[in-house]
């Protein structure tokens, strides 16, 4: 990693001159915002003097009075457009420094070599890159803005009375004690609480990414109760933290009011003693304990910070660290032959270095030459060929292009002269002409020859807008051959000098696969062309086949020379050979016939984008309290204790004004004594007010939690009993629904914490004292009440326009995210393409794209900010107007008014805090009570609903079958299908891709119910059958197999909880897995971790094998099961297959005909429709589609 990267000086190395002048901009009015305080509470003191000492009959009374209320309002409207212009210059600051950060951490993971992403697991890189809070603009200038309010407040308290100044700072000790106390005592469990968070969130994202596998085995039940130990035990440390929060903020409102009736008696005795204007010393007391409060609150400001520095550092030190972004000065061939050569290279991961991937692999490639590397999965091929564009590096050993060494050739320079196609094709959420050319600039017309040649053009012609039809998420889902195609167009388009081709036809079906390995076989003349192949009749031509077995070269010749040596490779040959002695001849009549037939085999489009019904997204109270059921009385209680909590203010608010107005009695010594007797009966009201918040705090925090869990189980448990329907809608993306599981269900809990508990308070205290007011003075209470809810108006106006503009901002940022989220998880193909400035290009335009609407949402956040730093001073300022007015017209009395600035202004401040909170957690509701309770169409939860069969023997009728998906209604895909499943017979269905080969395995599974006709099974329509005992009876292997992160025996009995070791044993010798997992440091007990992505390919496609035959179920369904192993393991799977079926109904989709020769039955799929059925023999002897199919094999 080389030196330890200077992470101080290098904060600010984005920062421009534009970025200076902002900051410096911010921090210059935010300090001149909080110093202007001074003089504004200058001004309050004296307005409170003068309106104590307030004479009707004095004309100079009422002047003095004016002057001082001037006075403070013109230097509250200063105040204000200075918070406003310093919040919102920093918001700026901050927002452009975020996004030069992701910027340039994109830019070098985009760098990173394939090793960096083996040993850094993609989903918490793409978390990193969001993991700077954006409301981080927001904190920083209100921090800002605190530390210099705090500063010049404590100043200006000692100028005017140090001693005021230090009775008030006897808060901060409170303050610190209290929260020494809350972090010690719950300290190990935020750490329990924090640790069991990342478990959920990873379970859930391996659970719902394997979504099929879960709902296939029946897993839901073993899956929720897996969540709902975790949840419980996270519940139970967050009830723990929820509950000393409350009793926290029980213990500090008491405090805090304790604190300010004592400073004002302190304040009455300074008046007579110092001589010093009790209005004054009260005024600078209200200050500094306001901002001991306001400072108090931004305490959680440092967690935060230290959260958002922590992702900063990260972010700068992967920025700091090695990538291949540096490399003008490397060569750069201009004609490149093509001759490659191997001298002694190893490899082994850094993951994993004890495991020697290649182990001084020798081997020679001359210039346009066709190459083929075969061997067993995990036997090196693969990376071998990835080093050959530099995703991997060698540990030890030389590689040469042309005769110079391939570390001295500019990366990107290699990957334009070499096309790569990778054995999983990646496309992303984009149009198909910008999935082909991702960046390079290429004509229309070598644009359509690439195509062509690949075998692609007419399905691309065929899509709704042709090359601009959206395709990936929310646009068209292509099969598995269609995506492949596409690939290979790709790597064809950049008109490479060397061609590798990593099982780059291995989705595809046979016929396409004999054309496109005609159209290949013309692309690679000239080129130096690698194919990496399990299926060795793709590579039978090839001028040199490179064994590999155990990260070595073993054997290389021609196919004869191979065959003839009757080694590793003959071995291979002879367990795919499917015995037709006319293959050679017949494959050249397809080629020659390849034209004509293209158009006729062209599989129809599996999938487009739903027309999705509306979410329902407005809040609905009926539905809120229906669901609340017996926690709704928790609520209301809360609710009114609450409320009881601001009444008891009231009485403390006029004790108040009494100790101030006592300093006007004559008798100074009866004056004390008033303010004394006062100041302790008031005790009794904080210790009522300490229960009565404590007690509203720990039941609202509880109806929250146990709501949001309750609303967390309930959505969760849901969701694994849906089936396809639910899972095609967009909105039900596995990003979406994680994010509602663990977001959105924290979003509601969040509005019923100690932010509710403070907002009742104040509005108890509100609703109190215009009662009082009202008895007092009925205009005067009008007039200030009028004033806080149009004040209260306001800032509900301007906080959903700010929501309404941060929605379309959001939908931008999540636009940009979304781009970097599919780069950094297919990072492999970006490289491959060359194609990172592309994709740095889209996402900083598209971070671009909205400046309009992001600045208006700066500025108008800008102006709540201001409103929010300024509203208790202007909120002073207006009623101290009012009330001038109102004592001049001799309406109301001083004392009167000094009660209403005391209680008026704090409830309007808190409510317009507490606003986010409400929004977010109404839409946070109504996102998880649609998981909590939408009904699926095919109901898999309910275990005692159907017919439920003690024995399946697995007799399966599809009669008259006819289906489209909800999405694309008018487009069939299966027309009245017809086919048998007889019980203990193999049946194989073959086909293009896109014929609805695999839309047949999702009805037997029943993710799906057919639009007419139906399935039977022993007789029984599937409807009328339990789900789950249906589901029962299948095991159902597919092409992209699913693993958990458990330990491998129990992947294995996933589904089949009652299976014992030995049942495992058995099933992983079958699958040809159990040296493997034998050799193992932990053996059976190894964890896979997330998905398994630690084992290759083939090596999850045998732990699947396995996982099904364990079940020993009554019908075992293979969909392309051994796509991903070598001919070596097939051969043993299929001697494993022929003893695991044995009695049991088999069903095998597959394109590699070798796997189906001895099935029972063979039926040929085409468009939906069962064209030709029978055995190997009959359909060869037929002479049909499946000869043909054969033929290209």
């Amino acid at each position: 990693m080389g030196t330890k990267p200077q992470l101080t000086l290098g904060w600010f190395r984005y920062v421009t001159i534009k970025d200076v002048v902002l900051l410096v901009c911010g921090i210059s009015f935010l300090t001149l915002s909080a110093g202007l305080h001074w003089f504004v509470i200058s001004g309050l003191g004296s307005f409170k003097t003068n309106l104590i000492y307030y004479n009707a009959n004095d004309p100079l009374s009422m002047k003095r009075l004016l002057n001082s209320m001037w006075k403070m309002v013109i230097f509250t409207v200063v105040l204000f457009i200075s918070s406003m212009i310093g919040m919102t210059a920093t918001m700026f600051f901050c927002d452009r420094q975020i996004k030069a950060y992701q910027t340039s951490y994109l830019k070098v993971l985009m760098r990173k070599d394939i090793a960096y992403f083996n040993a850094h697991k993609p989903g918490s890189l793409v978390e990193l890159l969001n993991g700077i809070d954006p409301v981080v603009s927001e904190k920083i200038g209100f921090f800002i803005y605190t530390f210099v309010l705090f500063w010049s407040a404590q100043i200006a308290n000692f100028v005017n009375s140090w001693q005021m100044a230090l009775s008030a700072n006897l808060l901060t000790v409170f303050f610190i004690f209290s929260a020494i106390t809350q972090k010690l005592a719950t300290f190990k469990a935020v750490k329990r609480y924090n640790e069991l968070t990342v478990r959920i969130e990873n379970m859930v994202a391996d659970v719902l990414t394997g979504i099929l596998t879960v709902i296939n085995c029946n897993g839901q039940k073993f899956e929720v109760e897996r969540y709902e130990e975790l949840v419980d035990k996270q519940i139970k440390e967050r009830r723990y933290l929820k509950y000393s929060m409350a009793v926290c903020i029980g213990v500090n409102a008491a405090i805090i009011d304790l604190v300010f009736t004592a400073c004002y008696w302190i304040a009455l005795v300074m008046s007579f003693r110092n001589n010093i204007p009790i209005g004054t010393s009260t005024a600078y007391t209200d200050y500094i304990l306001n901002v001991l409060c306001i400072t108090w609150q931004i305490t959680p400001y440092f967690a935060f910070f230290r959260a958002n520095y922590g992702t900063a550092k990260h972010i700068l030190e992967i920025i700091n660290s090695p990538s291949t972004d540096h490399e003008e000065g490397l060569n750069r061939p201009s004609d490149v032959n093509g001759n490659i050569i191997f001298k002694d290279v190893h490899y082994e991961y850094p993951s994993r270095p004890e495991t020697k991937v290649l182990k001084g692999v020798d081997l020679e490639i001359k210039a346009g030459q066709k190459v083929a590397f075969v061997g067993s999965s995990g036997s090196g091929k693969s990376t071998a060929a990835a080093m050959l564009v530099k995703l991997l590096n060698p540990t030890r050993g030389r590689i040469f292009l042309d005769n110079a060494r391939l570390d001295t050739v500019c990366t990107s320079h290699l990957r334009n002269i070499v096309g790569f196609v990778p054995q999983e094709p990646v496309l992303f959420t984009n149009t198909v002409r910008e999935n082909l050319c991702l960046g390079f600039e290429v004509t229309e017309q070598e644009m359509r020859d690439a195509c062509q040649t690949a075998y692609a053009i007419e399905f691309i012609l065929r899509l709704p807008l042709g090359f601009d039809t959206v395709i990936g998420a929310g646009g068209v889902r292509l099969s598995g051959g269609q995506k492949q195609r596409l690939a290979i167009a790709r790597a064809l388009i950049r008109n490479p000098s060397i061609l590798v081709l990593d099982e780059a036809t291995s989705a595809l079906d046979t016929e396409s696969e004999a054309v496109v390995q005609t159209a290949l076989d013309a692309a690679s003349r000239g080129r130096t062309t690698i194919t990496i192949a399990h299926r060795l009749a793709t590579i039978r031509n090839a001028d040199n086949i490179f064994v590999f077995e155990n990260g070595q070269v073993i054997e290389n010749g021609t196919h004869d020379d191979l065959v003839d040596a009757n080694g590793s490779y003959a071995e291979l040959v002879r367990a795919q050979r499917l015995g037709d002695n006319d293959v050679e001849h017949r494959l050249k009549v397809i080629q020659r016939n390849e034209m004509k037939r293209r158009r006729s085999t062209i599989p129809e489009i599996v999938f487009v984008k739903p027309k999705e019904p509306p979410m329902e997204k407005a809040f609905s109270v009926i539905k809120f309290i229906a669901y609340s059921e017996k926690y709704i009385w928790i609520l209301i209680v809360g609710l009114i204790t609450g409320l009881i909590e601001g009444f008891l203010l009231i009485p403390l608010y006029i004790a108040m004004t009494d100790i101030l107005l006592a300093s006007n009695l004559a008798d100074h010594n009866l004056a004390l004594v008033k303010g004394r007797n006062i100041f302790l009966i008031t005790l009794t009201y904080h210790f009522a007010l300490f229960v009565t918040t404590s007690i509203s705090g720990c039941l609202l925090m509880k109806y929250g939690l146990d709501i949001a869990t309750k609303l967390r189980k309930a959505a969760y448990k849901k969701i694994l009993s849906q089936d396809g329907y639910f899972f095609d809608l967009s909105e039900n993306s596995v990003g979406n629904l994680l994010r509602i599981l663990s977001e959105e269900a924290q979003n509601f809990d969040n509005a019923y914490d100690g932010s509710l508990n403070i907002l009742l308070c104040y509005v108890g205290g509100y609703i109190g004292s215009n009662i009082l007011l009202a008895f007092q003075a009925p205009g005067f209470a009008l007039s200030t009440m009028a004033l806080v809810l149009f004040s209260g108006f306001i800032c509900v106006v301007l906080y959903f326009i700010v929501q309404y503009q941060t929605r379309k901002t959001q939908s931008v940022k999540e636009q940009a995210a979304n781009i970097a989220s599919e780069a950094i998880h297919n990072v492999k193909t970006i490289q491959l393409t060359n194609s990172e400035d592309h994709v740095l290009n889209l996402y900083t335009d598209t971070l671009s794209s909205n400046e309009g609407s992001y600045l208006k949402t700066t500025i108008i956040n800008g102006i709540l900010a201001g409103i929010g730093l300024t509203f208790l001073t202007y909120a002073c300022a207006v009623i101290a107007v009012l009330g001038v007015i109102f004592i001049a017209a001799r309406k109301v009395s001083t004392s009167v008014v000094l009660t209403a600035v005391a209680t008026n202004v704090r409830f309007v401040f808190q409510l317009a805090m507490y606003l986010p909170d409400l929004s977010r957690s109404n839409k946070a509701f109504m996102d998880l009570y649609r998981l909590a309770t939408g009904e699926p169409t095919v109901d898999g939860s309910d275990a005692l609903r159907g017919d439920r069969p003690s024995r399946v023997k697995g007799n399966i009728i599809l009669e008259s079958v006819t289906f489209a998906y909800p999405n694309r209604p008018e487009l069939r895909v299966l027309r009245d299908l017809k086919l048998k499943l007889p019980r203990g017979k193999t049946v194989a269905i073959v086909g293009a891709s896109g014929c609805g080969k695999s839309t047949i395995v999702q009805l037997l599974s029943r993710m799906y119910d057919p639009l007419d006709g139906r399935i039977l099974i022993d007789g029984i329509p599937y409807p009328a059958m339990n789900t789950q005992r249906l589901r029962s009876a299948f095991a159902f292997v597919g092409q992209d197999p699913a693993l958990f992160d458990l330990p491998i025996w129990q992947n294995i009995a996933y589904g089949h909880p009652s299976a014992t070791l030995e049942d495992i044993e058995n099933a992983a010798r079958a699958a040809n897995i159990h040296e493997f997992i034998r050799d193992l440091p932990e053996g059976y007990e190894t964890n896979l971790g997330s998905r398994g992505t630690q084992l290759s390919g083939g090596q999850r496609q045998r732990l699947a094998i396995a996982r099904a035959l364990v079940r020993n179920p009554a019908v075992i369904v293979f969909d392309e099961a051994t796509s991903a192993l070598d001919a070596r393991s097939e051969v043993a799977f299929q001697a494993a297959l022929a003893n695991a079926t044995r009695g049991k109904t088999c069903l095998i989709i597959a394109h590699r005909l070798s796997t189906i020769r001895d099935a029972d039955i063979i039926a040929v799929l085409h468009h939906g429709k069962i064209l030709e059925t029978g055995t190997h023999q009959e359909l060869i002897d037929k002479d049909g589609v499946y000869r043909r199919l054969v033929v290209g094999q």
